[in-house]
């Protein structure tokens, strides 16, 4: 699976990494909470949301486990070199 859903939930997952005590508020419910558990319930939503439609949640998952990849495995590597 391909598309650019993917690639928005890879650096959703990497923000979340990234910054996970960055308090951030969605523009339909300005509540601050911090961007660890944005990122978690986002996460759930999407899954719970789901009525039928032709929605690509493989595609969604990959793109979380390559955000996860590239800044665990990746980004940390090269964070002491520069």
């Amino acid at each position: 699976m391909l598309g650019a859903s993917g690639a928005i939930y890879g650096l959703l997952v990497a923000f979340g990494l990234i910054f996970p005590n960055m308090e951030v508020m969605l523009m339909f419910v300005p509540i601050p909470i911090k961007a660890k558990y944005m990122v978690f319930i986002i996460g759930i939503l999407t899954y719970m949301t789901d009525n039928g439609h032709a929605v690509a949640h493989t595609a969604h998952l990959g793109g979380a486990l390559m955000g996860f990849i590239m800044v665990r495995l990746i980004w940390n590597d090269r964070s002491g070199s520069y």
